[in-house]
C-alpha cells in the first residue's frame, strides 16, 4: 500500500534505543521489566540522518519521498454503525499477534523501533534478495517480476526487495541499518555495541525478532523500490490464503502502484488504492499476464478481501476491494478475446467507470 510524504525526508521521530543490563541466561519473566530495560537515561541516541533518502533512492529530491504504509491496519468491531462490516480473518491475526507483544514488556517496548529499523533495512538491503524466511519464493516472485516487467513496459527501473525478521538478528544488518539512525557514528566498529544490545534482546523476548508484524509491510517507493514482508505474506496464509496467491497478489498491487506512478507526473496525488487492485486483478487473470484460472482468481478475490478495512474510505473495505478487484477480472476476461493489454491511460479511464457502477450498486461479485 502506498502512503505519500510530502517531506523530501523520512522522518521517524523520538526514537529511543533501549538497553539491556541483564545476563543472557536470564529470563524476561524472572526480572522486573525497569531492570530489563534501560533506555540509557531517556536520551534520544536515535535520529534519523538528512542523508537516509539520498542514500536510499539515487534519485532527486522530487523522487526522495519514500511511500510507506503497510498492510498493518488493526481494527476493531465498526463504531460507524455498519452491520455489514466486520474485521477479517486477517485482521484477527494482527490484533492476536500485538495481544502476544503486549503480554511481553520487553517486546511491547520494542515494536516501534523493531518495526522502523526492519523498515529501513528492507530499502536499503543492497543484497541478493529472497522471499520467504527460507528463500521458499524467490523463484516465483522473480518469475511475476519479470512478467510485469513485460506486461506493463514502464519507463523507470523497479526493484523488488524482500524483508525478514532474520535482518534483526543479524549482527552485520543490523550494524547497517543503525548507521542511518546514529548522529556522529561513522566508524563501523562503534556501532557494533548497538547492535549486541539488540541481539541481547532478542534472546531474552521469546517474540522479538520473530513475530511477523515485524516483516509485515508491504509498500511501493518513488524510488522505484517494492518491499514484501514475510510476515504479512505469513499472516494472510493463516487466514486462509493461498501462499502463492498471496505474493503474486501482493506484487501485483505494489506494482501497480508503480503504474500508477508512471502515469501521473503529480507524485503528490493521492493515488487510489481500489485502482492498484483493480490493476493487479487485470494483470493477474489476463492471458498474457499471471493466467490466473477461476480457481486462483477466486483466492485472489478473497486476498483483496482480506486486506480490505471498515470504515476506511482511502483503501477501501472487503466487500469494496472485492468488488474492485472482480471488476479487473471481467475486464482483463474481454480483453482475451482482442488478445492485446490495454493502456495504463485506457485502464484508468474503465477504472472510473467501474467505481461510478459500485457506488450506485450495479457491480458485484454475485
Amino acid at each position: 500500500m502506498r502512503l505519500s510524504m510530502k517531506s523530501p525526508v523520512i522522518y521517524l521521530t523520538a526514537l529511543c534505543f533501549l538497553s539491556i543490563s541483564c545476563q543472557k541466561d536470564l529470563e524476561l519473566d524472572q526480572i522486573e521489566a525497569e531492570t530489563a530495560i534501560k533506555d540509557y537515561e531517556r536520551k534520544s541516541l536515535f535520529t534519523l540522518k538528512t542523508a537516509v533518502s539520498e542514500k536510499i533512492s539515487g534519485h532527486n529530491k522530487a523522487e526522495q519521498n519514500l511511500p510507506c504504509e503497510s498492510y498493518l491496519k488493526i481494527t476493531s468491531d465498526p463504531s460507524d454503525g455498519t452491520e455489514t462490516c466486520s474485521p477479517t480473518e486477517f485482521q484477527k491475526l494482527q490484533m492476536t499477534y500485538h495481544a502476544q507483544l503486549a503480554s511481553d514488556p520487553l517486546a511491547e517496548a520494542s515494536y516501534n523501533f523493531y518495526r522502523n529499523l526492519n523498515f529501513v533495512g528492507a530499502i536499503i538491503d543492497e543484497s541478493k534478495h529472497y522471499f520467504g524466511a527460507d528463500g521458499g519464493f524467490t523463484r516465483l516472485v522473480e518469475k511475476r517480476t519479470r512478467d510485469l516487467r513485460r506486461f506493463w513496459s514502464l519507463d523507470h527501473e523497479i526493484r523488488v526487495h524482500g524483508q525478514h525478521n532474520e535482518t534483526l538478528n543479524d549482527r552485520e544488518k543490523l550494524a547497517e541499518i543503525l548507521l542511518y539512525f546514529v548522529e556522529d557514528i561513522e566508524v563501523r566498529d562503534q556501532i557494533y555495541p548497538y547492535a549486541d544490545d539488540l541481539l541481547l534482546r532478542n534472546q531474552l523476548s521469546p517474540f522479538l525478532p520473530d513475530s511477523p508484524l515485524f516483516s509485515s509491510d508491504g509498500f511501493s517507493t518513488f524510488g522505484g523500490v517494492i518491499v514484501i514482508g514475510d510476515g504479512l505474506v505469513e499472516m494472510l496464509t493463516e487466514a486462509g490464503i493461498d501462499p502463492e496467491v498471496a505474493w503474486s497478489g501482493v506484487l501485483a498491487h505494489e506494482w501497480a502502484h508503480q503504474v500508477q506512478l508512471n502515469l501521473h507526473e503529480d507524485h503528490n496525488i493521492a493515488f487510489p488504492e481500489p485502482e492498484a487492485d483493480f490493476l493487479a486483478a487485470y494483470y493477474l487473470t489476463h492471458k498474457r499476464g499471471a493466467t490466473y484460472n477461476w480457481k486462483s482468481t477466486e483466492e485472489f478475490l478473497e486476498l483483496f478481501y482480506q486486506l480490505g478495512n471498515c470504515g476506511d474510505t482511502y483503501h477501501g473495505d472487503p466487500q469494496m476491494r472485492m468488488n474492485t478487484a472482480y471488476s479487473g477480472y471481467q475486464l482483463a476476461t474481454q480483453e482475451q478475446k482482442k488478445g492485446h493489454i490495454l493502456s495504463p491511460e485506457d485502464l484508468h479511464v474503465e477504472f472510473m467507470e467501474q467505481m461510478k457502477n459500485h457506488t450506485s450498486g450495479e457491480n458485484t461479485t454475485g
